[in-house]
């Protein structure tokens, strides 16, 4: 008689088990029903991450000429009325001597006193005011090292060719409105990378 009674609850157990696995099995099928993913959208998700994926190149440059480096030298841009540090479009045949002509031509140094070393790449969305949507933004650091400064460059805040460059901390920097409106991504980047 005991037999029986163990044979009777093991199988109500198995019975009750799968009727709870019959019933998630069904919950997940009608989940994946509603929320079907596949592979015509994930071309399509591919193709819209494409076109708005936006390359560019940082490079932050140290007041190296001190003793205790801990400025950084940001441009200002009349266009967007905010200081930025250095930002080329990255091409598809971007190296170090491509960056550092950029600079050379830009600060008026010669290209042997330049170096860049590439630190890391971030993908960072952002919604841009300018065309008022979400971007998707792939930042290369690069450390920008000048081996000798002009003496213009060793001024707290200098103009060159009509460019007003400023020597700036990163607190200096988190501290302005238009620049963490602007541009707060890539200042915390710096700031987690180099400073």
């Amino acid at each position: 008689m005991r037999m029986l009674i163990d044979k009777s609850v093991i199988k109500a157990v198995a019975w009750i088990l799968a009727i709870v696995i019959l019933i998630y099995g069904i919950y997940r099928i009608c989940k994946s029903v509603k929320y079907k993913y596949n592979h015509h959208i994930l071309y399509r998700d591919i193709e819209n991450i494409e076109e708005v994926v936006h390359k560019f190149s940082i490079v932050a440059i140290k007041d190296s000429y001190h003793d205790f480096a801990n400025k950084f030298l940001l441009y200002y841009d009349n266009v967007w009325q905010c200081w930025f540090f250095f930002s080329f479009h990255t091409s598809e045949h971007q190296n170090e001597e491509n960056i550092v002509q950029r600079i050379s031509n830009k600060l008026k140094i010669d290209c042997k006193y330049i170096k860049v070393c590439y630190i890391s790449d971030r993908y960072q969305p952002k919604f841009s005011k300018k065309d008022m949507k979400n971007k998707l933004y792939q930042h290369s650091l690069y450390q920008g090292i000048i081996s000798q400064f002009p003496d213009i460059m060793k001024q707290e805040e200098f103009e060159i060719e009509g460019i007003k460059y400023k020597w700036w901390t990163i607190d200096e920097m988190e501290s302005d409105k238009d620049i963490m409106d602007m541009n707060s991504d890539v200042v915390s980047f710096v700031k987690e990378k180099i400073s």
